[in-house]
């Protein structure tokens, strides 16, 4: 399956969400995540941001689709894409 993840988290924990992130996913924007993932993968990632962020206060969005070819990806100004800096 193909996803997008966003996040909106505390500023002491964008880091720890984003280094959770970088191993599965492809960085594109600051708080923003795209790329193939396996449904296992995808159950790990789930687990393993449930435990670092605060539910009362954190937000984590995940929009699921078959496949890539099924979204169209439209783009204003620069382009934010990181090559899974660290």
């Amino acid at each position: 399956m193909w996803i997008i993840l966003c996040y909106d988290v505390g500023k002491n924990r964008v880091d720890q969400i984003r280094k959770t992130c970088v191993p599965y996913l492809r960085w594109i924007q600051n708080s923003v995540f795209i790329g193939e993932i396996t449904n296992g993968n995808l159950t790990i990632l789930m687990d393993k941001l449930k435990q670092k962020i605060e539910s009362s206060e954190d937000s984590v969005q995940i929009f699921v689709l078959r496949d890539q070819k099924l979204a169209k990806r439209l783009s204003l100004g620069i382009s934010k894409e990181f090559n899974n800096i660290i």
